[in-house]
């Protein structure tokens, strides 16, 4: 019988107290689930319903281009927090994909790894980042692997979220406890 590695992570990593990202811890297998809080999914809409401002008031082909711009870079950004992180200690492989099936494609044509190894990687860590109005997830859990730059596995809003659980799954994954400052 197997001894159930996300159940010792659990009773490690203690209570969750947050909604972003969602946690769930199986036999043998975490599932770090991106969603938007409330206010990013209000920032989707809001632009959309100006739109019509420039394009028809100010009758500028530039700064409806500015603005539309702007608006793709922010979808951009947001569409990869719905990543969902599939860490599966049975197969040894961590699995990403998200809930629309285009992203999945350009990860593939920019050859960006969706499953990934445990003895690929080289360490988990944790990115923080400024944080903003706009941006509230300024923690990002990444793992690190022997042929990527890399890859983000979930944001938190606050680091000591992240970083305790970067430092279990160095622990039970790489091998190495890393304390994080």
């Amino acid at each position: 019988m197997s001894r159930n590695i996300a159940a010792e992570i659990e009773k490690k990593y203690g209570d969750i107290q947050f909604f972003y990202p969602k946690i769930y811890f199986g036999y043998n297998s975490i599932e770090l689930s991106g969603v938007l809080s409330f206010l990013e999914e209000i920032y989707f809409i809001i632009p959309l319903l100006f739109i019509w401002i420039p394009i028809f008031i100010m009758d500028s082909l530039g700064f409806t281009i500015f603005f539309l711009a702007l608006y793709f870079y922010y979808c951009y950004e947001k569409v990869f927090v719905l990543d969902a992180v599939k860490i599966d200690f049975l197969r040894k492989e961590i699995q990403i994909s998200n809930k629309f099936p285009g992203i999945n494609l350009v990860r593939k044509v920019f050859k960006r790894p969706v499953l990934i190894s445990f003895h690929e990687v080289t360490e988990f860590k944790n990115y923080r980042r400024m944080e903003g109005r706009f941006v509230s997830r300024g923690n990002v859990l990444v793992v690190k692997t022997y042929d990527h730059s890399p890859i983000k596995i979930a944001q938190f809003r606050f680091e000591p979220e992240s970083g305790r659980l970067a430092e279990l799954l160095n622990e039970y994954i790489v091998g190495k406890p890393r304390i994080f400052d």
